[in-house]
């Protein structure tokens, strides 16, 4: 008797085909179209072999009662309680806690507490306050422990104070924990008599040359030798006479030379010559005289506004 065919769609071969049956006409279907093992995720279009289904039965393992919000705080040593509020110490076993925006401290029960927030823009910074138990904001000072006490730390706010403490003018011998002040630095540069070169050798050697006056023929009382290292004695024109001297200062020596050889030179012992003068201490007590017919010399250095010859000069 005539028949009717079932035919398919071959989607591959875009063809239709005969669909197979079995002798009892059963249709034969393959079941990976439809079922896998194991189940894949987020598919929605097969099922997972009986197979698959009757292990993952039999596996006691793949089942148990959820844990209840006690026992999943007791699995982390109830170091949270049931509002999340830390219970016991986090030990972070020396790793690092990323990506914390806010952190808030607080040492006291009344509410007060130390906070800071991580700033990130031209340069990262951490940014703190303190605040006080009424919720407004209070000033926060930092302190470091180091060789047994606690030490405030330096900012901003206590710089001028803790900086006045370590400066002084003028300066102090020996003194390695203080600076001198910018007014002292500023009055020391300004100064031209603190600075100058370094004397050579030479330039030491030939300074007292540098420092000297020339007396001709006269009478000398309370004559102004001040900074000067040598005199000379100029008697072409006729004798000089030495009263006394003026500002010499202590230690100060001065080489007395004479340039020519006639007229004398006369030295006078203890003058009082006008009450002013710095009077001379001759080597015999009294007054000295250099003769004409010679040329030589003497020195005097000063000691308590007075002037002491080291030899007799005539």
């Amino acid at each position: 008797m005539p028949g009717a065919y079932l035919w398919g769609w071959d989607a591959t071969n875009e063809v239709w085909v005969k669909c197979v049956v079995n002798a009892d006409g059963k249709l034969i279907i393959n079941p990976t179209g439809f079922l896998e093992n194991p189940p894949t995720e987020d598919e929605s279009t097969k099922a997972p072999t009986s197979e698959w289904a009757f292990d993952h039965n039999a596996n006691p393992s793949a089942h148990h009662a959820k844990y209840t919000d006690a026992e999943s705080r007791a699995a982390i040593n109830n170091i949270l309680n049931s509002s999340g509020v830390l219970q016991d110490i986090f030990q972070c076993n020396r790793q690092v806690l990323n990506q914390v925006e806010n952190l808030n401290m607080s040492g006291q029960q009344d509410g007060s507490a130390v906070g800071g927030q991580f700033y990130e823009g031209s340069s990262v910074r951490y940014k703190m306050w303190g605040k006080k138990a009424d919720g407004t904001y209070g000033n926060l000072r930092f302190y470091l422990y180091t060789n047994g006490a606690y030490y405030e730390v330096v900012t901003t706010r206590n710089f001028p104070t803790s900086l006045a403490a370590n400066l002084e003018n003028p300066p102090t011998e020996d003194v390695s924990n203080k600076a001198p002040t910018s007014e002292w630095a500023f009055d020391h540069d300004a100064d031209a008599a603190a600075h100058h070169a370094k004397y050579t050798d030479a330039e030491a050697l030939a300074a007292p040359s540098n420092n000297t006056l020339t007396l001709t023929t006269g009478t000398y009382v309370a004559q102004s030798v001040n900074g000067k290292s040598i005199v000379w004695l100029n008697t072409s024109g006729g004798n000089i006479q030495l009263d006394g001297l003026a500002d010499g200062y202590n230690g100060q020596i001065i080489r007395f030379v004479r340039t020519a050889a006639t007229n004398s030179v006369i030295l006078i012992d203890s003058s009082v010559a006008g009450g002013v003068d710095e009077e001379f201490y001759t080597k015999t007590g009294g007054d000295e005289t250099n003769a004409a017919g010679g040329y030589g010399g003497f020195i005097a250095v000063h000691l308590a506004g007075k002037w002491y010859v080291d030899h007799d000069i005539t």
